[in-house]
């Protein structure tokens, strides 16, 4: 969830319309093209070039003014070496958006680009100001809310706390996220959110009946990087077995997940070994599920 995909929201879509022909053109509209492009390519010196040209030849406040501005801001804050000059003068383009749009996507993407930019030091020296970064994240889940830029600010209002592992705010951050999900338990962000808690509640709160149980309902959602989930298998069947009593049943469920779910995870074949020890029956582990049925031009056999 970065400020990415803000400008590809904003300014993809127009880009790609403009054509070839916009390309080669010196116009705002063909440098709102190219500084696209060139993000695309995580190119952001070229961005920046491209949408600061763009911005100059823009009508001030104008759509186009807009989308040049906000990917200046986004250019600023990514070009490398970060100082606070560039940092700064990605707050101050971040400041003018907002000057202009109130309630639009582009203005809830800049108000959380501004959190992150106060949370997070991106140069030697830069002081991280986290209730400056709050202010931000609460700002964006009153204004828009029912929104998922709601649910992002939230997320990111949590983790202003846990980031800290300091115990009595790791637990604010847990009840953020927590009263969050009673009230929205199956929003398209809850899978993410539930990860989270899981993660924490493991390290450094150390409750593994709390972090299991996060998991689970995470699994029970989908995981976000669906078919990377194997490490977290892992850690849930061990988990499980080491609890006072044993969770048997919660241990052989995701030991037989990671061999069949997620075989080159590295410990399909630890998980038939733990099966075994169990009890449990023990799957095969097929790295190439199918394989067997598909021709050498990729087709499968019915």
């Amino acid at each position: 969830m970065n400020s990415r995909r803000g400008l590809f929201a904003f300014c993809i879509g127009s880009a790609l319309m403009l054509g070839s022909c916009a390309r080669q053109a010196d116009t705002p509209e063909a440098h709102l093209v190219r500084g696209t492009e060139a993000i695309a390519a995580f190119d952001w010196d070229k961005a920046y070039v491209e949408f600061a040209d763009a911005r100059k030849g823009a009508e001030p406040k104008s759509e186009l003014w807009l989308k040049a501005t906000f990917g200046l801001a986004n250019a600023a804050q990514h070009r490398m070496p970060a100082s606070r000059a560039t940092i700064e003068e990605a707050r101050g383009l971040y400041e003018a958006v907002l000057a202009v749009e109130q309630n639009t996507p582009m203005a809830a993407r800049s108000m959380l680009n501004l959190g992150r930019i106060a949370e997070l030091a991106d140069f030697f020296g830069d002081a991280v100001d986290l209730e400056a970064a709050r202010k931000s994240y609460r700002g964006v889940i009153e204004q828009f809310a029912g929104t998922a830029f709601a649910s992002e600010g939230t997320m990111r209002l949590a983790g202003s706390y846990i980031s800290t592992f300091d115990r009595a705010e790791t637990l604010k951050g847990i009840e953020i996220l927590e009263t969050w999900l009673r009230e929205h338990p199956d929003e398209p962000m809850a899978s993410a959110m539930y990860q989270y808690l899981g993660d924490t509640y493991f390290y450094p709160l150390g409750d593994y009946p709390k972090a299991l149980a996060a998991y689970k309902q995470c699994d029970r959602l989908g995981w976000t990087q669906k078919g990377r989930q194997g490490g977290t298998y892992w850690r849930m069947a061990v988990m499980a077995e080491r609890l006072s009593p044993p969770d048997r049943e919660t241990a052989v469920t995701f030991y037989t997940k990671i061999i069949k779910e997620t075989p080159t995870s590295g410990k399909a074949y630890e998980s038939q070994l733990a099966l075994k020890r169990l009890g449990a029956p023990v799957p095969p582990i097929e790295l190439f599920p199918g394989a067997a049925n598909m021709t050498a031009s990729g087709e499968v056999r019915p």
